[in-house]
Formats: structure tokens, sequence, C-alpha cells
């Protein structure tokens, strides 16, 4: 592997470099991302479920 590395360009190896860097960054970025789209969609289903309930409470009473 040290091999492959250091048979490479310098721009090949500063782009590979910034390649890595951009995945390393981007991955929490995509896991944040995931995360909060499924918390609002939790949030959205709480409140539906909520007015569910409220609709049915109200029709009761």
């Amino acid at each position: 592997m040290s091999n492959f590395f250091q048979n490479l360009q310098e721009r090949e190896k500063k782009l590979l470099l910034l390649s890595l860097f951009l995945l390393i960054l981007l991955l929490p970025f995509f896991f944040i991302k995931n995360m909060h789209e499924n918390y609002s969609r939790s949030t959205l289903n709480l409140i539906k479920a909520k007015s569910d309930y409220e609709y049915v409470f109200n029709k009761v009473c």
C-alpha cells in the first residue's frame, strides 16, 4: 500500500488526500442529516397521532 502511494505523482497524492478528507467530512454531515429527517418524520407522526386521539376523544365526550 505504501509502495502504491509512493509511486503516485504529487498531484495524484493531493487529489487522493483531498477526496479522503471530503469523505471524512461528509460522512458526519449525512449522518446528522439522516437523524434530523428521522426526527422530523417522528415529530410529524406524533402530531398526527395526537390529532387523531383528540378527534376521537372529542367525539366521545
